[in-house]
């Protein structure tokens, strides 16, 4: 009966304690690369987000914000990673 009530304090705690380690803030920097009719590009910094999450849910936010398209300044792609 003793080993039983020990065998799930120590499973709540392990829960609890992985419930609570796993996320974390992780910062996701974006910028555009743009690509003009040369063949020349230029890279903007294109902003920095902050996701409180495991760092898995993290990344695929942080991919999730990548697109392409072309805006005033030409066609861009965006970029982003977890830093």
């Amino acid at each position: 009966m003793k080993s039983i009530s020990k065998i799930k304090i120590v499973a709540i705690m392990i829960v609890l304690a992985t419930a609570t380690a796993c996320k974390k803030d992780y910062i996701c920097t974006c910028k555009k690369i743009y690509t003009n009719s040369n063949g020349t590009t230029v890279t903007n910094s294109d902003g920095n987000y902050t996701f409180t999450d495991s760092e898995t849910r993290a990344s695929n936010r942080c991919q999730d914000l990548e697109t392409s398209g072309s805006d005033l300044y030409g066609d861009y792609s965006r970029e982003c990673e977890i830093e």
